[in-house]
């Protein structure tokens, strides 16, 4: 446990889609941060999201250093997302 970084509290909601498995977290801070994770067998994958989901995407993250778990547990409290 390090003191410097916040425990990461989040709620996991598993689905499938087709030939995806999906995994949707809201996390309780920052507050309004909610990611989708889908792994892929080949970085060329283009998962099909439902869309109900696909809708609600405001951007891709992947790539983005500040949303890994590392990352955020060295947000101040209270930062938003």
């Amino acid at each position: 446990a390090d003191p410097a970084r916040r425990v990461i509290r989040k709620t996991r909601h598993v689905f499938t889609s087709g030939r995806w498995t999906f995994e949707l977290d809201v996390f309780d801070a920052p507050p309004g941060l909610v990611l989708l994770e889908v792994e892929l067998d080949d970085a060329a994958d283009v998962p099909e999201m439902p869309p109900a989901i696909a809708a609600l995407v405001v951007r891709e993250v992947s790539m983005e250093a500040g949303y890994t778990n590392h990352a955020l547990a060295l947000r101040p409290p209270g930062e938003p997302a």
